[in-house]
């Protein structure tokens, strides 16, 4: 592994994490409204790619949404998670996205709240791996601020990463922005950390 935070969410820090999100199935509610919104505009899709899937929560509430024979694919750092997933019959590989290179391209790629956690060096790649990828549409639900910034996360150093991730794709690959939104952790019907989705697809 080429970064300390891969190592960190490959750890037993992943596995709690998993635990404590997923399996516990925080904020189900809030995804499902999330990928309505989102689905409005790209209910074409008939496969998904994300990066960081962990258990393919958001593969499940996209089955949910459109149909239970899209093909949901994905790469998953953490061995506990990678398990679960394709338990769930998600097509997943336990890879770091540092360490993948595209062979397949799929209606549309996916990174939720995985970007964040990149070391910041290495995000070219990571945007790289998202656009071919895809066939049409990029995805990507990530903490947002207008500088690159560092965020203490749960008392460690150098794990959180905030930043304009989505301008920064988009000029890098002359992305059509479709549709963003932004949603509120004081919410009181869909609760969820501050987060900005962003729709794009491809010229």
């Amino acid at each position: 592994m080429k970064t300390d935070q891969e190592k960190f969410w490959s750890s037993d820090f992943g596995n709690k994490y998993t635990e404590r999100t997923h399996l516990e199935r925080k904020y189900f509610t809030t995804r499902v409204k999330m990928w309505s919104d989102i689905l409005m505009h790209s209910n074409d899709i008939k496969s998904v790619f994300e990066i960081g899937s962990n258990t393919g929560i958001n593969m499940e509430v996209i089955q949910f949404l459109l149909n239970k024979k899209i093909s949901t694919n994905g790469i998953e750092i953490n061995k506990k998670a990678s398990l679960i997933a394709k338990k769930n019959k998600h097509k997943i590989k336990n890879i770091s996205v540092l360490d993948y290179k595209p062979i397949k391209k799929f209606d549309m790629s996916v990174s939720c709240g995985v970007m964040i956690h990149i070391n910041p060096k290495y995000l070219n790649k990571v945007y790289d791996v998202l656009y071919k990828s895809s066939k049409k549409y990029i995805l990507i639900s990530e903490y947002f601020n207008t500088q690159p910034v560092t965020i203490n996360y749960r008392g460690f150093q150098d794990k959180l990463f905030k930043r304009d991730f989505a301008k920064e794709i988009q000029k890098k690959y002359k992305l059509k922005l479709i549709d963003y939104k932004f949603m509120w952790s004081k919410d009181n019907i869909y609760p969820c950390d501050d987060t900005t989705w962003f729709l794009f697809e491809k010229n």
